[in-house]
């Protein structure tokens, strides 16, 4: 469930709905009831890069970051 993932990440449920909202709006991913597909894993990837990128910057302080993997998770497999 998203309350499982933000607890798991250390984020806040309401981040973590919003962040699954934009990756919808954003073509990365479409979510079916308790179904994720990722849909654009190199969108997904080159966001990770920039978000690291805006961490290292003195503007980046206070980005969230996802940096650990969702157990059982493979890009190939819907959780």
């Amino acid at each position: 469930s998203r309350a499982d993932i933000a607890d798991y990440l250390g984020l806040t449920l309401e981040t973590v709905s919003r962040a699954f909202s934009k990756f919808q709006e954003e073509g990365y991913i479409a979510v079916q009831q308790k179904h994720i597909r990722i849909l654009n894993v190199n969108g997904l990837k080159a966001l990770m890069t920039t978000s690291a990128d805006r961490r290292l910057s003195p503007q980046g302080v206070g980005v969230d970051r996802v940096d650990k993997p969702l157990p059982g998770c493979r890009k190939d497999r819907n959780i």
